[in-house]
């Protein structure tokens, strides 16, 4: 009989201990029956060539708090050789709150800055054409100072979406660089680039190779931070995409496979899920087919599309050519499919 699903050609990287190989997988119903030389046709084929093939990604949600990263690291090891089995959890980037025009800026609670809230987005984009509406929002924002550290809120811009906190794209370096405020700079850059700009604050994990620490240390637990939750402020759920693109294609710290392994197997291990998170026959079939050179991180945006109205930001990202979910196709090409067919799993 015919699998529903055979994706060939891949480079399957499974998350054992087992090096990346070529080779294809096959899937029916929600569960993984083939991984190797599939012959017979599958009711539906996907040519991966080129791409990886892997399990998708055991999501734990992760509290990021611990600050003094090396104390907590080094109580949870010394308790570990006492019989206990802590695992502290990282991000791969910092985590924080996001603000632009079409949402809340660093001065929202002045007079002139609440005022232009007020206004529809396009009206308030095109309110930063005028003149005396610009040296008001300039003036009220040296009256009533930004709350934030402007050293350590990002700029944001369509193709340049970066969470690697470079100080020369603070908004205040933005600002120094045109010998502007930053209240000024920041309605220069909305103006520049027709509103398409976000800032981006870091509340946790500023430090970058702290984090590059704890990512390569084995009792830290690589988590997925808030990627479902508190939407109308953060947009966390695309960490595993900036792990791949900065952290093992750019710097090098990590293998494919060590990422890999890091999010399926070993956190399935971690909580308990025995047939989630590798590629092997039998396994429920949770499968990435992801393009190496293709992965992308798209700015983020601020949509009123919840029920009742409610917003959330969002944040698309390239390079996904497939999601699987228990032998659903979830995700084809970066949009959803329709299907949704994951379900809660309980250690």
């Amino acid at each position: 009989m015919a699998d529903d699903l055979v994706i060939r050609n891949g480079t399957v990287i499974d998350a054992t201990d087992a090096a990346a190989r070529l080779g294809d997988v096959a899937v029916d119903g929600e569960r993984i029956t083939a991984i190797g030389k599939v012959v017979e046709q599958g009711r539906r084929e996907l040519d991966a060539a080129g791409n990886w093939v892997t399990p998708d990604t055991t999501r734990m949600q992760s509290d990021r708090r611990p600050l003094l990263h090396r104390r907590v690291i080094e109580f949870a090891e010394a308790e570990n050789e006492r019989d206990a089995h802590l695992r502290p959890q990282t991000t791969s980037r910092g985590v924080g709150v996001l603000f632009a025009l079409d949402h809340i800026t660093p001065w929202h609670s002045a007079p002139a800055w609440a005022a232009l809230a007020k206004r529809p987005f396009p009206d308030r984009l095109a309110a930063l054409e005028d003149e005396s509406v610009r040296a008001a929002l300039v003036a009220d924002a040296e009256t009533h100072s930004a709350t934030l550290d402007l050293d350590q809120i990002y700029v944001l811009l369509d193709g340049k979406v970066q969470y690697g906190h470079d100080a020369a794209n603070s908004l205040k370096a933005h600002a120094e660089s045109e010998d502007m405020t930053p209240a000024a700079a920041l309605i220069a850059l909305n103006c520049r680039h027709q509103g398409r700009m976000v800032l981006y604050f870091p509340g946790l994990n500023r430090n970058m190779e702290a984090v590059g620490e704890m990512l390569r240390n084995p009792t830290v637990a690589m988590g997925l931070a808030d990627s479902s939750v508190h939407v109308g402020q953060i947009t966390d759920a695309r960490s595993p995409n900036w792990l791949l693109a900065y952290w093992v294609r750019e710097r090098g710290l990590l293998s494919v496979e060590e990422t890999v392994r890091g999010w399926t197997n070993d956190t399935a291990d971690l909580l308990g899920v025995r047939d989630r998170g590798r590629l092997r026959p039998s396994a429920l079939a949770d499968i990435n087919v992801i393009d190496w050179g293709g992965i992308a991180r798209k700015l983020p945006e601020y949509r009123h599309d919840f029920p009742e109205g409610a917003w959330r930001h969002l944040q698309a990202a390239s390079g996904y050519g497939l999601t699987v979910v228990n032998g659903r196709i979830f995700m084809e090409g970066g949009e959803p499919t329709g299907f949704y067919a994951g379900k809660i799993s309980r250690a």
